[in-house]
């Protein structure tokens, strides 16, 4: 599987979402690495873990379009654990 980096954490709205690629389905073993690997699988270089099972995917980094969507906050904000592992972080 392809390395994965932690870039932050972002505020997202429906629309537009902050990673505008696609959006997978839900997932109980959602992780960051399962979300990241599974958009890899698609080709998609970017992904986010969002309500804890939630995964999205784009080809560019998260985009700021103000208004509250893609706004990068502290990372203490992303605090939802993952069903994938209790002590990781998705959204």
């Amino acid at each position: 599987s392809a390395s994965t980096s932690f870039v932050g954490c972002f505020t997202d709205t429906v629309t537009p979402r902050t990673l505008n690629g696609t959006q997978l389905a839900d997932s109980n073993q959602n992780t960051p690495e399962f979300c990241a690997n599974q958009c890899g699988l698609s080709g998609y270089a970017y992904s986010g873990v969002e309500f804890a099972i939630q995964c999205f995917c784009s080809e560019q980094p998260p985009i700021d379009w103000g208004s509250n969507s893609g706004t990068q906050v502290n990372v203490s904000e992303c605090n939802t654990p993952c069903p994938g592992n209790s002590s990781e972080f998705c959204g």
